[in-house]
């Protein structure tokens, strides 16, 4: 299995646990990070941490993490006080990660669905901790981060948890197209029982939690669109092309009231089955929708077809093309990204995202 240790002088890699390096502060211990929820049967493939699938459905480079950044937060407020609420923790650490970069906080090694890694704590500080994940961010978002240790005298400028939940992603060039790796967020929980015997995520951690490690599914927050086009259609596709927002949430599911803008056209080449034919930012709302548009040919004569729906991060949608004989329309099914083994996959719109509706019209333009 490879591991990449970045070369630097600053603070060298505690090895205690040689699987898992990690770049560890005076008076810091070493807590675990189990990352998954990106598919299934992962092996390690390089550096960069590029997974190999056992299914077909998950593409290689959809799972890579290419850099990771984690987000510690500890309940003490901006005015110095114990924080009352878990709005009002402030950013205590930042830890980095990419591919080969100097001065890593830790590595990532790819495990079971996803990676495993570790980080640094204080090592005898009883405060309550919560973290936020982000991965693939090439661009700056909304918020500027600004992290304060623990002994840090004034702790005005330090970021609250409640602005980075907040944070929306850098706005997508007019003239771009989403492509891999994708971006990725996650916040970090733990399953926990009330009172009332329910289970709920919990996502503050005290010192005895962080020593059993923690977890966290990374969420896509793009959505994947496949087409289906079997050969009797007699519909030869040539290209998609799409209006959606022009950027997304990190960590909040509200997804309307973007500003839409449209994607650029992607040359297809013609099959029954185009896996990723493009990826979108999700849409939702009572009057937000996606767009999305084939071009190609029919009975020789150039044909688009239009159809809109709204959709979610982490999903994938398949346009289908269908031909009844008299009328070239589309239709469209929903699947989790990571179940299932094709494209073909059964539509599960029913019992995926329940307050999740699909809005199917198509148009033949």
């Amino acid at each position: 299995m490879l591991i990449a240790v970045a070369c630097t002088d600053e603070k060298p890699f505690d090895t205690t646990d040689p699987t898992l390096p990690v770049r560890l502060n005076p008076g810091e211990q070493a807590v675990t990070l189990t990352l998954g929820g990106m598919g299934k049967a992962a092996t390690a493939k390089s550096e960069a941490g590029i997974l190999s699938r056992a299914d077909n459905k998950i593409i290689e480079t959809e799972a890579v993490v290419n850099t990771l950044d984690i987000y510690c937060f500890v309940n003490l407020a901006q005015d110095g006080n114990d924080a009352t609420a878990k709005a009002d923790y402030t950013l205590e650490r930042m830890y980095k990660y990419a591919p080969g970069g100097n001065g890593n906080d830790f590595t990532l090694v790819p495990d079971a669905d996803g990676y495993r890694a570790a980080i640094g704590v204080p090592k005898d500080d009883t405060r309550r901790r919560t973290f936020l994940l982000k991965a693939n961010q090439i661009a700056a978002g909304s918020v500027t981060y600004t992290a304060v240790p623990v002994s840090g005298a004034d702790r005005t400028s330090a970021t609250t948890y409640a602005a980075a939940l907040n944070e929306t992603s850098a706005t997508l060039p007019g003239n771009t197209n989403l492509a891999c790796p994708l971006l990725m967020s996650a916040r970090v929980t733990r399953t926990v029982i009330t009172g009332a015997g329910e289970y709920i995520d919990d996502p503050v951690f005290t010192q005895e939690d962080l020593a059993k490690g923690i977890s966290a599914r990374m969420i896509r927050r793009v959505a994947r669109i496949d087409i289906s086009n079997p050969v009797t259609t007699g519909f030869t596709v040539t290209g998609i092309k799409a209006a959606g927002n022009p950027s997304v949430p990190l960590f909040i599911d509200d997804f309307s009231g973007y500003m839409q803008q449209d994607y650029p056209e992607i040359t297809l080449s013609n099959a029954a089955a185009i896996p990723a034919a493009i990826y979108l930012y999700p849409v939702s709302g009572d009057s937000d929708n996606a767009e999305i548009t084939l071009s190609g040919t029919y009975a020789g004569n150039p044909v688009t077809l239009g159809i809109t729906t709204k959709i979610l991060p982490n999903t994938r949608y398949t346009i289908a093309v269908r031909n009844d004989g008299s009328n070239l329309h589309l239709n469209i099914t929903v699947a989790p990204w990571n179940d299932g083994g094709t494209i073909d996959t059964p539509d599960i719109a029913g019992t995926l995202n329940s307050e999740h509706h699909l809005a199917t019209t198509s148009t033949l333009y």
